[in-house]
């Protein structure tokens, strides 16, 4: 090349460049642009796409890295979101609004100090910004402040009057905490300056929703999707009332097109299990909760769903079966290695649920009752195992011989009782949800999480669960007359709320007699096995609630034999009074028991223990000693005073009496 064609070409270079360079901007620009309009749309997976092409146009382009992070915060990968929004504010360290996300993903990922923080910094700078104090609100949530997050929300509205966001967050906020007034208030406003907005009404809908009024829900996400025809949320909220009316096949037909676009949705396979099993298809509904937690594994609800209907079908296959049932198997012997032992007793009962015959999980789960310190409960187990499961095992059948063997020196042996087949006293327990005040993603859960909840409440010896239907659509009323009339001593009104972190239960225990509110119990849990491990946490408050109670079997001279044992908690030494048969009620008002000192009739104090049974010395100061089986034991209270005796009135005068008007 001669010299001047080379110069030449130098001169060329700094037009050439700035061209190609400009061009890429453009191509840039017009990704981000098209990622957007994406996001804004909620195609987060095509918006993805198009960010991304962007960024690898121009890597230092910063609204498509900030446009990533509302991308997958909006997916919940919010380490994700953390990566990308990282990078943004590398670039552009002062843009408040990057601060602000950064500041929503830290809270979702449960960083609430350094969420705070970063609120905190944009305040100081910006002491009206509205992302801050939204923000704020935000971690009061995730705190469980609600009031103050109210407090924010209601500040960002001072500040913005007719803000979308600030009216739709506290119509949500007062719906959850029994406020339907003022939350329909803030969606009237809304709706009166966002008319043409999809987003208001399907809130103007799930607010009509959540206070059990379908009626006036469906005009408003009709509106939605006219604006809006193809909303995933407003499709799946609209697929959840059609279920709820029963039009099962319109449901799974919307569903099905859905995940042609959102197969990712767990929400939505769950949805479509949900129409799949009311339709009696039990196989493709399994098939779908399946989906769901596959997608996404901690999506507990799904789980719960397919295996109470597991549970309730004889006809499933056995391999479906044992694959449900193997997984608690693994979870208890992870449990049990780290020595969370009642979390591993409650996995292998719930495997043994769904799938009863499996000779593994009954083994495991009686060896850990046996370490437990209930052989006798062992020993019952290994009985099931050799005359109804025929283990064939050598090991299961030898170590049955032996354990029978060295019986004889049993409490119950001496008494000659078979303790496992003794009627015991029981508290019955009528178990109802509240659909209406309940906030579910996963719509139409409430009969799946009542039934699991009742067999952990019945797992303890001294609570049945009658069933009486769990649905209170017809409210306080319908629940407390079925109770009543199915003649359980308490009856307890569930309900839920869950978002993708969190879920809470409130159960309110009423008496069944009077209808007279008892104890109202909320439990919260947030991370891994939050379903679960709630339930488990409210049937462990309400049995702390019932008092053991008793009464005596066999009597020989001064020793008796009772139906409480060491499976009760009752130890050598502990005393109970003895009260004659009949006198023990409920309290009216509260939990416990009502007795008197007229019918007390002495003091129990034990001497010999079994698992459900105990043996005891009897004391009485009476003259005649008037003590008989069947008579009451209720354990003696350090320090605890019996109430006074009421002066006697004769039963047919206040019969007579009640009887005047």
């Amino acid at each position: 090349m001669r010299p001047s064609a080379v110069f030449f070409a130098f001169l060329l270079l700094p037009l050439t460049f700035p061209l190609y360079a400009q061009q890429k901007d453009s191509n840039a620009v017009t990704r981000y642009t098209a990622g957007q309009r994406e996001l804004d749309s909620e195609n987060y997976y095509t918006a993805v796409e198009e960010f991304k092409a962007a960024i690898a146009l121009n890597p230092s382009y910063v609204k498509p890295m900030t446009g990533l992070a509302e991308a997958f915060f909006s997916l919940g990968e919010y380490q994700e979101a953390l990566r990308w929004i990282g990078q943004a504010g590398n670039y552009d360290r002062s843009n408040s609004y990057i601060t602000a996300l950064a500041g929503r993903i830290e809270n979702a990922l449960g960083n609430q100090d350094r969420a705070a923080e970063l609120f905190g910094r944009i305040l100081a700078a910006e002491p009206n910004n509205l992302d801050a104090f939204f923000g704020l609100a935000e971690v009061a949530l995730a705190r469980g402040r609600t009031i103050d997050a109210l407090k924010q929300f209601e500040t960002a509205l001072r500040l913005s009057p007719v803000n979308k966001r600030a009216l739709l967050s506290l119509s949500v906020i007062y719906d959850s905490e029994g406020d339907p007034g003022k939350a329909e208030e803030k969606i009237r406003l809304a709706l009166k300056y966002y008319t043409d907005n999809p987003q208001v009404h399907l809130f103007a809908a799930k607010h009509y929703l959540s206070v059990g009024r379908p009626g006036d829900a469906e005009p408003y996400l009709k509106t939605a999707l006219k604006l809006k025809p193809d909303y995933p949320e407003g499709l799946l909220l609209y697929s959840q009332v059609l279920v709820g009316r029963g039009d099962y096949t319109a449901a799974s037909g919307i569903l099905q097109k859905l995940l042609i676009t959102h197969n990712d949705n767990p929400v939505i396979w769950y949805t479509l299990g949900l129409a799949f099993e009311k339709m009696g298809s039990v196989d493709k509904s399994i098939q779908a909760y399946s989906q769901a937690f596959s997608r996404r594994p901690d999506d507990e609800i799904s789980r719960i769903a397919a295996e109470e209907l597991i549970i309730g079908n004889r006809d499933v296959q056995e391999q479906v079966r044992k694959k449900f049932a193997d997984y608690h198997l693994s979870l208890g012997r992870e449990y049990e290695g780290r020595n969370q032992f009642a979390d591993a007793l409650f996995s292998y009962r719930r495997g043994l649920l769904i799938n009863p015959q499996s000779l593994d999980l009954r083994l495991t789960y009686a060896r850990l009752i046996n370490k437990s310190g209930f052989p006798a409960k062992y020993l019952s187990e290994l009985d099931v195992m050799v005359n109804q499961l025929h283990a064939e095992s050598v090991e299961i059948r030898d170590e049955y011989e032996i354990l029978q063997s060295l019986q004889d020196d049993r409490l119950s042996k001496r008494w000659n009782v078979e303790q496992f087949l003794l009627e015991r006293q029981a508290y019955t327990v009528s178990l109802f949800y509240d659909g209406a005040g309940s906030a579910m993603s996963h719509a139409g859960a409430g009969d799946a999480l009542t039934a699991m909840f009742g067999q952990l409440l019945g797992h303890n010896e001294n609570v049945r669960v009658p069933y009486t239907g769990f649905d209170a659509s017809d409210g306080f009323s319908g629940a407390y007359r079925r109770a009543r009339e199915g003649g359980s001593d308490y009856f307890i009104i569930l309900r839920f709320s869950e978002n993708d972190r969190a879920f809470k239960v409130t159960g309110t225990l009423y008496h069944s007699r009077t209808g007279n509110k008892v104890e109202t119990f909320q439990v919260l849990r947030t991370g891994n096995r939050k379903v679960s491990g709630s339930l488990l946490k409210l049937s462990d408050m309400v049995h702390s609630l019932f008092t053991p109670q008793g009464w005596i079997l066999e009597r020989r001279f001064e020793k008796a034999l009772v139906n409480l044992g060491s499976y009760d908690g009752v130890k050598n030494g502990d005393q109970f009074y003895i009260f004659r048969k009949g006198s023990v009620q409920l309290k009216q008002d509260k939990p416990g028991l009502d007795y008197s000192e007229k019918d007390l009739l002495g003091v129990l104090t034990i001497t010999g223990l079994d698992e459900l049974v105990s043996e005891g010395t009897i004391q009485t100061d009476q003259f005649f000693d008037m003590i008989n089986p069947g008579d009451s034991v209720i354990s003696k209270v350090e320090g605890q005073e019996l109430p006074a005796a009421e002066k006697n009135t004769p039963m047919d005068v206040l019969g007579d009496v009640l009887k005047l008007k």
